[in-house]
């Protein structure tokens, strides 16, 4: 667990694990290991060992609850960064004795993957994904179907970080499309394949089709699942990046104010569902002060704002 400590490590020296009650010098029975937090919890809630969350998400194993091994039993938000992965790592290696085709050892090969493409190791995970889906296909092609979107959905988030839009772009479709066919546009699967898909359609440069896609995306994102959804918020910030990156023909003043109000928005809901110091915060927070930093170096070479758009002088 020595790479979720060195990435994800909390920078209060004297805090306690909210598990075993423990620092990192460790105590009775317990040797010293550094304190972790990877998820929305606030105060002393989410800060603990790395192992102690593992024992705790074996223990909840014993009962066929997976849902700790992604997800803070406080907060109920995703795990993110090397906690994520470290706690794929270890239930991988709980289930690696169990029996070829077991759903368990099928749920862990997900994590797995997802922990590596979550700290930018995309190409590494791209294998595990398709080992997950040559595992389902062989023991569960009927009522597997859906883990099986599952895992080409996160497959088609490896090849967009990997570089190979276009390989993207088609299995992006192409889930979209199934999900839609099985559940609806509406359902949380389909929009966030969706809201990858608009990302995706941002990285190739077709900034009016994300546009267009995404506030499609964002529409069914708020009526379906609510605006401070972990989805919702995401198509938003999405959608506040295609409307910010698009330059063609100077860009679109109306966009840009749409991006503004969205962005402030989203920024408090995030604020509030996840704090201040989630990664998924400061990510949105890193949008608004890059605009920042864009408007004031605009001002300084005295280029016209206009309505908010920069106009670059000839």
């Amino acid at each position: 667990y020595a790479g979720a400590w060195s990435r994800d490590r909390t920078p209060q020296a004297d805090a306690d694990c909210y598990i075993c009650r423990m620092s990192a010098a460790g105590g009775p029975g317990k040797a010293p290991e550094g304190i972790v937090r990877s998820c929305a919890c606030r105060g002393t809630n989410g800060l603990t060992h790395m192992s102690c969350l593992v024992s705790m998400a074996l223990n909840a194993d014993k009962n066929r609850d997976l849902t700790l091994w992604e997800k803070c039993i406080n907060c109920k938000q995703a795990y993110r960064g090397h906690v994520k992965l470290a706690l794929g790592w270890a239930i991988v290696k709980h289930n690696a004795s169990g029996a070829e085709g077991d759903w368990r050892q099928i749920a862990s090969l997900g994590f797995l993957g997802n922990g590596l493409w979550e700290v930018g190791r995309a190409e590494e995970a791209i294998p595990i994904f398709q080992a997950q889906l040559a595992t389902i296909h062989r023991y569960h092609p009927i009522n597997g179907q859906h883990v099986a979107l599952d895992a080409l959905t996160s497959m088609a988030n490896c090849y967009s970080s990997a570089g190979r839009y276009e390989d993207a772009l088609r299995l992006e479709r192409q889930v979209h499309a199934e999900w839609v066919k099985r559940i609806g546009p509406a359902e949380k699967s389909a929009i966030t394949i969706g809201c990858n898909l608009g990302d995706t359609l941002m990285k190739v440069k077709r900034f009016a089709d994300a546009k267009e896609w995404l506030r499609e995306q964002l529409r069914l994102a708020r009526s379906a699942l609510g605006m401070d959804d972990t989805v919702s918020l995401l198509v938003a910030t999405n959608l506040c990046r295609a409307c910010y990156d698009d330059t063609s023909d100077g860009g679109c003043p109306d966009d840009v104010a749409e991006a503004d109000a969205l962005l402030a928005d989203t920024i408090e809901r995030r604020r509030r569902v996840f704090g201040r110091a989630h990664p998924e915060t400061r990510v949105v927070e890193g949008i608004r002060a890059a605009r920042k930093a864009f408007l004031e170096r605009a001002a300084s070479k005295d280029c016209p704002v206009e309505d908010g758009v920069t106009k670059e002088n000839t």
